[in-house]
């Protein structure tokens, strides 16, 4: 009775075998994208989520979160006087800070995940 189903287990295996060495050619490509990422994008300067930091660094989450100006008049002028509301940050804003967050943010990439709620 084993005997016949031993054609099929050897068929298994031996596309496990070419599987098994697609999927390590996928992981290193993976671990590649994302640590290029993670170098070209992590924040260069200090930072807290909780406290607005205003520096030059365009990786901050401070500076990537949006950002609202008043109107004041009818015509849509911006105010002259510097009253702007900025969203606080979370851990999704730079998916790029941490290397863990970084493999997370390639694979939802390469996966074709963009629309995903991650709170």
């Amino acid at each position: 009775a084993f005997e016949y189903f031993g054609v099929y287990f050897a068929i298994i295996i031996s596309v496990g075998k070419k599987i098994f060495s697609f999927l390590v050619v996928i992981f290193i490509i993976v671990i590649s994208f994302a640590h290029a990422f993670f170098i070209l994008l992590s924040p260069k300067s200090e930072f807290s989520l909780k406290q607005y930091t205003n520096n030059d660094d365009p990786n901050n989450p401070w500076n990537l979160a949006p950002s609202y100006s008043q109107v004041t008049d009818n015509d849509g002028n911006i105010n002259s006087n510097p009253f702007t509301i900025i969203q606080t940050p979370d851990k999704n804003t730079n998916m790029f800070i941490d290397i863990r967050t970084s493999l997370f943010a390639i694979y939802l990439f390469l996966a074709g995940t963009i629309y995903l709620n991650l709170s």
